[in-house]
């Protein structure tokens, strides 16, 4: 859909499907663009919520790259402060 609807190129992404935190433990690899979409019912994974998953997340990029999450709206509040770059 999205190829064929926004001109994605899918030869040029890097698609892992995997636990976000075991790939972020093993990958060493830096990308252009990080998301975190990741959903269980409502919410996200506890897992992928804690400060050391943010801290490894922001490991990710690439020195001119960048991350997106999406949001619940159960969350409450998120410091992003408490993330510098």
């Amino acid at each position: 859909m999205a190829a064929r609807f926004f001109d994605l190129e899918t030869n040029k992404l890097n698609l892992t499907i995997d636990d976000g935190r075991h790939f972020l433990n093993r990958c060493r690899k830096q990308y252009d663009v990080v998301v975190l979409d990741a959903f269980l019912g409502d919410s996200s994974p506890s897992h992928l919520m804690t400060r050391e998953a943010f801290a490894s997340i922001r490991r990710r990029p690439a020195p001119r790259g960048n991350w997106s999450s999406t949001a619940s709206a159960t969350w409450k509040k998120i410091r992003i402060s408490s993330l510098p770059h």
